[in-house]
């Protein structure tokens, strides 16, 4: 916490000139002296460099004049860094990411899991481009009662009820009305053309 404030009160001071800074020279002195002399501080190389505006890598450095996004995004990764430092062992599920913020460049080859990949925009743009080979073809994207999304071909509207492939719940309709719960998806909107 103590590196949390620190960066909060001393290094996000330097966002304004020497003279407008509420902590002078003599004072940072004391400051760096007591961090040294401090056996409750754990990790002295860090707060040193909190307190004279010198961390590593250099987008931390705050810079006078900064933007309010850049300094929120120094806010954040210096959190990230305080809470790493204590995190205990090398082999941890969070080492990846520590080793991303600490050598981003060793990373460009690096195989990253992430979210699974989200096809739904491809399919439907594939859908809507085949539909100029078959005119007779309007898919139309619908959402069941639990979001899952599915497609209506021929003309688009509901005639058949069936069942999500997701979550078994009932889609599409009958008399060209929709099942309840069931929704238009807003996600895409399908312009027919001529």
């Amino acid at each position: 916490m103590l590196q949390l404030a620190v960066h909060r009160e001393i290094t996000s001071s330097y966002l304004y000139p020497q003279q407008q800074r509420k902590l002078k020279a003599p004072v940072m002195e004391t400051l760096n002296t007591f961090v040294q002399d401090c056996n409750a501080v754990k990790n002295k190389v860090f707060m040193q460099k909190l307190i004279t505006n010198q961390l590593v890598p250099r987008h931390l450095v705050t810079v006078e004049g900064e933007d309010l996004r850049l300094q929120g995004i120094q806010c954040l990764i210096v959190h990230y860094l305080s809470v790493m430092m204590y995190v205990k062992g090398d082999r941890t599920l969070l080492q990846p990411l520590q080793h991303l913020m600490m050598n981003p460049q060793a990373c460009a080859n690096m195989f990253l899991p992430t979210m699974p990949q989200d096809d739904l925009e491809d399919i439907k743009e594939a859908l809507l481009a085949a539909r100029q080979a078959n005119a007779g073809e309007n898919p139309v994207f619908y959402r069941c009662p639990n979001g899952h999304p599915y497609v209506i071909g021929n003309c688009g509207r509901p005639a058949t009820v069936g069942n999500c492939r997701d979550c078994g719940a009932a889609i599409g309709g009958e008399g060209y009305q929709l099942r309840p719960g069931n929704i238009l998806d807003q996600g895409s909107v399908i312009i027919t053309q001529i």
